[in-house]
């Protein structure tokens, strides 16, 4: 937490993805900061009144947050600030009024009850994007995926990678769906591809190879089938040498290959391709469009560029 704080000080923005890697860390202090709290709270001395602070000063803090959103905040924060409020006036009282003989049952219930409200909205906006299937660049959580309260209103700036692997900063919409809602390259694949790819799949491993692990998403999302992202997150890692590939191919780990006339996958500095690529395009048969591309679709496949689908299978 203290290099990634260091970092972004100095760098002065902020990027969701490395921040999403704060979360381990968060919460390996939260459940410390609980515990070592309670256990204070039982004891005589100043420190016990932090766990009924820390709850309220946790609630505040969220309600902040959400307050950006009225259409969370009508219901998230009701139900935190009453269930908090509650909780920490209980813990308060016990410590001032000890002939209430409070049980200790009845206490942890209580923290258990306030830990529950405060963990609610990071479970829900947690859950949002795993059950509407949502495909994006970063990982965030939320309805919308946007600002920093996760909701419509939010105007926060969002950092996404191109396909050099920098990042561009992208000003987040105004209510509706964010920049780039469709996810990275493969946010919209054609049907057509997938039904051809699942019929000619047989046992290879891979159901296909494609230039990022932003082009294969969406695919993976799709037949919960792996696909082979041979350059890296943004294509632009020369992962793999001809020979390798050679071999992939050759025990049967991969068959099909979609290419973009973009630059192809592990393109090196200065847009050059790789030998992995140009052995795929001297290597492999392309497969004509009319086998695998819907006639509504373009030539892309959903990845943007025109792309071709190439066949190695007898190229092994």
């Amino acid at each position: 937490m203290l290099t990634i704080a260091i970092f972004f000080s100095a760098a002065s923005f902020f990027h969701q993805y490395y921040l999403s890697t704060l979360a381990p860390a968060i919460c390996a202090l939260f459940g410390i900061g609980i515990v070592v709290m309670w256990q204070d709270y039982r004891r005589a001395g100043w420190h016990g009144w932090l766990l009924p602070l820390a709850l309220i000063l946790t609630a505040l803090e969220q309600i902040y947050i959400i307050a950006t959103d009225p259409s969370w905040g009508s219901w998230l924060i009701p139900v935190i600030a009453i269930v908090c409020a509650l909780a920490a006036a209980i813990l308060f009282l016990a410590r001032l009024l000890p002939r209430l003989a409070f049980t200790t049952r009845l206490l942890l219930s209580v923290v258990g009850l306030a830990l529950a409200a405060l963990l609610l909205t990071s479970a829900v906006w947690s859950a949002i994007p795993a059950v509407n299937n949502i495909v994006a660049d970063l990982p965030t959580a939320g309805a919308s995926q946007q600002g920093f309260g996760g909701g419509g209103a939010g105007t926060g700036r969002r950092f996404a990678f191109d396909r050099q692997g920098t990042t561009s900063g992208q000003q987040a919409p105004t209510g509706g769906a964010p920049a780039n809602a469709g996810g990275a390259p493969g946010g919209n694949v054609d049907s057509a591809l997938l039904k051809y790819l699942e019929a000619n799949q047989g046992s290879t491993k891979y159901l296909l190879a494609v230039p990022s692990s932003q082009s294969a998403d969406s695919i993976i999302l799709s037949t919960n089938k792996a696909v082979m992202a041979l350059g890296g997150f943004s294509g632009s890692d020369p992962i793999l040498t001809s020979s390798q590939l050679k071999a992939l191919v050759a025990n049967n780990t991969v068959r099909y290959f979609l290419l973009n006339s973009a630059g192809g996958f592990g393109e090196g500095p200065g847009g050059q391709s790789s030998s992995a690529t140009s052995w795929v395009t001297q290597s492999c048969t392309v497969v004509s469009s009319s086998q695998w591309q819907s006639s509504s679709a373009t030539s892309t496949g959903g990845f943007g560029g025109s792309s071709h689908l190439y066949d190695c299978k007898a190229a092994s």
